[in-house]
This record gives C-alpha cells, structure tokens and sequence, in this order.
C-alpha cells in the first residue's frame, strides 16, 4: 500500500519545480524588458506578475506539504486491520486528480487503500479532464485493496447521476449507488443491493458535507464527519485532512454497499 508521507512529500517536489520553473521564467521576462525597454501599458506585465506570484506561491505550498509530510505517523503493519472490524475509522483522501483514499484506524495503522486504476495515456487524459472540471462526470474504476490483496472494486459511470457499481474481488456484483442532482434542499445517493432493491441513502443535508449513511428505514448505520481530526488520534493525524467514520452498528454486519458508502461520498461529492 502507498503511504501518505510519501504521496506529499512527492507533491512538495512538483511544487518546488513549478516554483522554480515560474521564477526562472519570470526573472527571464524582466531581464528581457530590462534590456529591451518594459512594456507601456499594464496589461503587457500580467504575464510577469503572475509568473512572480506564481514561483514564491509553489514553493510556499511545498513548505506545507513537507511539514504535513513530517507531523503524519502511519504505518502499514504486515497483516492488515481488517476494514470491518474498526467502529471508528478515518478515510483521508491523497489530494490529486486521481483518487486515492486511504481507511486509517485510530492506531495509526493502514487498513486498506482506494486506488484509481489508469495508465499511460489515460492517466495524462485524466489531469486534462481534471483541470477544465469534467472529471467527476466521467467514468472512473477504483479498486479497494490492502496488502492481501483486493478487496472490492467501484465503477462509477459517466453522467450526471454518476452511478456507482460495487463488486467484490471475484467480479460479483453487490449493489449500486445513484447519486442525486434535482433535489436541492438536499444532497444524497440512494444505494441499491445486487437484486436492485433499494437498500438506504447517504443523507447530506443541504450542504453536502457531514453525511450520514442510512438503512432503507432511516437508521442511521454510519456517521461520516468531514475535515475533522480525532481528538484521540489528534498526534497522529493533524497533518492530513479527511473524514472520521463512526459505525453505530457493527461493521461486519453491514451490506458491503453500507460499508463502502463513505468512499462513493468522496468520489461523488468531494472530487
């Protein structure tokens, strides 16, 4: 499983680099009017001051990543914590265009990862989609794995709704996930078993922030907090940001479409 100290410190290097490739650029244009004559009108020098904004602010946010790098304390224990075991649990998303979300137990210790599957060309069409806005209306494939292996696996279609399909590692389908877009008084997913009955909700209120993902008879089964920090676990998580899963039932006697909600909320709502 990748580690989330890694996938910083990695991001704190890209910054560096455009920093450094914006400053270049931008001590370049003023040396080039420096010998040539600067520009009359201020709409000439735009590019410059945002070149000159621009290296300073990468490196800054490098800085950031670096010290987030530094406060995280995760390891990744050789058997794994089994993800149905755990009443409470954080799922800390690793911020990029593709989606990596990570289940970490209040121990500190890697449960098992949501990974985005893409390769090659796709991979370089994926950050295109990502940076004009078009990425979470399009298809994706997630895998959920630990160590051991896989575990399950999403396929979310393109479109509005973004229907979300749920499989088990042997390619069996479980159950699907339909998220709402006309109702605007709230934000929601309606879940559906293997069979297509309607199985329960994620309910987001009006905001769409702090979910809570409910049976087909209201009861709320899981609490999902978002950008908060465990107080118990504060040590171990004020570098990241993501959110803390409550169980109010136990985890093994959920449907896999209940226990899985929480990551098809960041993939439908947090993209």
């Amino acid at each position: 499983m990748p580690d989330l100290q890694a996938h910083y410190l990695r991001t704190a290097r890209t910054f560096q680099k455009i920093g450094a490739a914006c400053s270049i650029a931008a001590l370049a244009l003023a040396g080039y009017w420096i010998l040539t004559g600067w520009p009359g009108s201020l709409d000439s020098l735009v590019p410059f001051f945002t070149l000159a904004a621009a290296g300073p602010g990468h490196v800054i946010a490098a800085a950031v990543k670096k010290r987030r790098a530094e406060q995280i304390r995760i390891t990744v224990p050789e058997t794994p914590p089994a993800l149905d075991q755990e009443r409470r649990i954080m799922l800390v998303p690793a911020v990029h265009w593709l989606r990596n979300m990570l289940y970490i137990t209040m121990r500190g210790e890697g449960a098992a990862i949501d990974r985005e599957e893409a390769d090659g060309i796709t991979k370089i069409i994926t950050a295109l989609l990502h940076l004009i806005g078009l990425r979470p209306y399009l298809k994706k494939r997630l895998v959920v794995e630990n160590q051991e292996g896989t575990l399950y696996r999403l396929e979310k279609n393109r479109g509005l709704h973004q229907y979300t399909y749920l499989y088990d590692q042997h390619g069996t389908k479980l159950g699907s996930y339909k998220m709402n877009v006309w109702n605007v008084r709230r934000s929601y997913t309606t879940f559906r078993d293997e069979a297509g009955v309607p199985i329960g909700e994620s309910d987001g209120g009006f905001s769409g922030t702090q979910f809570k993902v409910k049976n087909e008879a209201g009861d709320v089964l899981i609490d999902i907090r978002h950008d908060g920090i465990p107080a118990e676990a504060l040590y171990l998580f004020a570098g990241t940001r993501g959110d803390i899963l409550q169980f109010h039932e136990d985890p093994a006697s959920l449907h896999p479409v209940h226990l899985l909600a929480p990551a098809v909320i960041q993939l439908h709502y947090r993209s």
